[in-house]
């Protein structure tokens, strides 16, 4: 297994599909994982460490783990099939749990635990990183991708936050309801 860190959400120009970007500590190996746009959410909020007034489900569940009198130890990043990251999340007693990697990630970051990636996947979909004179590009796309964009450039890689969510979903809303212009105007 390989130690790695979250080096944060990304978009995925040009189809807004949010990724969570991984990189190995001793080493120069990315892990891109696309994920869902909630999934995204709970991991950005814990990277920049915003409290939510009332627990999300990731804040809870580690909540009822630490009040049962254990702790995630670790999350492990150990199976990608098919384009889908298998992720476990290791308990202090040695018990694992299966888990997508995309929640295993956003446990990890409020368990404030290590997270590890298996060789196996570092190998099939990690790609270095190189720095150039017109920006970051990729040196191999991974080998899975059937999307000939999302490995051409880390270019195409947007920096995401919650509140572009929150401007998309508020974009999108207005757009799709069809709302009397007096209410609107008033919102």
């Amino acid at each position: 297994m390989i130690e790695v860190e979250i080096v944060g959400v990304r978009i995925e120009l040009p189809s807004n599909q949010p990724l969570v970007l991984l990189r190995e500590i001793h080493g120069e190996r990315h892990v891109p994982i696309w994920i869902g746009t909630p999934e995204a959410s709970a991991i950005a909020l814990a990277q920049q460490g915003v409290v939510p007034p009332r627990p999300m489900t990731h804040d809870l569940l580690v909540d009822v783990v630490e009040s049962l009198g254990h702790s995630v130890v670790s999350v492990n990043i150990v199976a990608v099939e098919d384009n889908i990251f298998y992720g476990q999340l290791q308990f202090e007693n040695g018990t694992t749990v299966s888990s997508r990697a995309s929640d295993a990630l956003a446990i990890a970051l409020r368990a404030k635990c290590r997270i590890w990636c298996a060789d196996s996947v570092m190998d099939e979909a990690g790609v270095r990183i190189t720095e150039h004179d017109e920006g970051r590009t990729l040196t191999r796309a991974p080998p899975w991708t059937r999307n000939a964009n999302c490995g051409a450039s880390v270019s195409s890689w947007t920096m995401w936050s919650p509140k572009t969510l929150t401007a998309e979903v508020t974009l999108r809303l207005k757009l799709s309801l069809k709302v009397p212009t007096r209410l609107r105007q008033a919102a």
